[in-house]
This record gives structure tokens, C-alpha cells and sequence, in this order.
């Protein structure tokens, strides 16, 4: 097992950029100093450069090398990349080899349609399974910068019965005149 997770580390650092690093903004902890002299420290850790942005390539690479570790030679997912406007990640994946299939209607639709297909064939093909399952109670995200919220509250719009919660950052308060709220405010 100790192999799996040095191959796992060596493919997130090779090929997704892992660990991506923590700057240090100088300009802006020094800003916040207060009249005694203390200041946080503020640090940015960027996903940006990292293809698929964040946590979900996590995700898909481990669930990827547990597939070809059980000799699947297929991968089945259902990915919502067009809906949300990022078709460049749908080209990406076709750089990559990646056979994608467009399938009309929603992200249900598709998860379906790829577990069809999975049951087709269980010895050699494996369903790379997304990072939520079943219907949430609450569903919490952060706004303001693209489809993290949308992505995640898009199938529960109109389902009354999920509280969709939206959270921004606020800096110090938002009577500062300091803060990244542009919804609250």
C-alpha cells in the first residue's frame, strides 16, 4: 500500500502541481499593522495553476490509479464541465486521450448514462464517482469567484428542501469598508 501513496504523491506533484504553495504578501500584512505594532500574517495559496482548479483533480487522480490498481482499463464519469461554461476543461481532457460523450439533459442524466455503461462491463471499467453523493440537507459553498457554488447548489435550485447557503469573505466586518463582500453589502 505504501507504493500506491508514493505513486499517488509523485502523480499529484508531477502532473497536477501539488503541493501548490503558500505566498507570503508582505504589502498587505503590513497594511493591516495596528498602532501597537501587531500585524497578521497573511499568506495566498493559489490553485489557479493546477488543472481542474482545486480539490476535485484530487479526487479523480486517486480514484483514477485505485481503478488501474484493480487492472480496470476504462474510466467512466460523469462530469458537468459544459453546463458550468468550461468547455476548455472538455478539451483538455480530449488532449489527454480522454474519449468524452455529450449526453442531452442534466448532470442526473449523464451520471445515469455512465452507470449503464459501467454495468455493461464491471470487470474492466470503473466509475470514477464525484466528491458528493445522495440528496444533502444543506449545502454550503463559497461565492463570488465562479462555479465551486454554482456546480454544487446547480441541481438543487429549485428544491425547497436543501438550504443552499452562500459564504463570502468579510475581511474585518462589513461596516469596515475592509471586506470582499460584494452580495452581502
Amino acid at each position: 500500500m505504501g507504493y500506491f501513496f508514493e505513486e499517488l504523491r509523485t502523480a499529484l506533484r508531477d502532473y497536477i502541481g501539488r503541493e501548490t504553495p503558500l505566498y507570503f504578501i508582505q504589502w498587505l500584512t503590513y497594511h493591516y499593522k495596528n498602532s501597537k505594532g501587531e500585524r497578521p500574517d497573511i499568506y495566498l495559496k493559489r490553485e489557479d495553476p493546477n488543472h481542474g482548479s482545486a480539490y476535485k483533480i484530487n479526487n479523480a487522480i486517486a480514484q483514477a490509479m485505485i481503478a488501474k490498481w484493480m487492472g480496470c482499463n476504462s474510466i467512466l464519469a460523469a462530469i458537468g464541465a459544459v453546463q458550468h461554461g468550461v468547455a476548455s476543461n472538455v478539451l483538455l481532457m480530449k488532449h489527454l486521450r480522454a474519449e468524452v460523450e455529450s449526453i442531452d439533459g442534466t448532470f442526473k442524466d449523464g451520471s445515469l448514462e455512465a452507470i449503464r455503461a459501467l454495468i455493461g462491463n464491471l470487470e474492466t471499467k470503473y466509475y470514477l464517482a464525484g466528491t458528493t453523493g445522495g440528496r444533502p440537507d444543506i449545502l454550503v459553498a463559497c461565492i463570488g469567484s465562479g462555479s465551486n457554488a454554482l456546480g454544487l447548489f446547480h441541481e438543487f435550485i429549485n428544491d425547497e428542501d436543501v438550504r443552499l447557503i452562500g459564504v463570502e469573505a468579510t475581511g474585518f466586518e462589513l461596516n469596515s469598508g475592509k471586506h470582499a463582500a460584494t452580495l452581502t453589502r
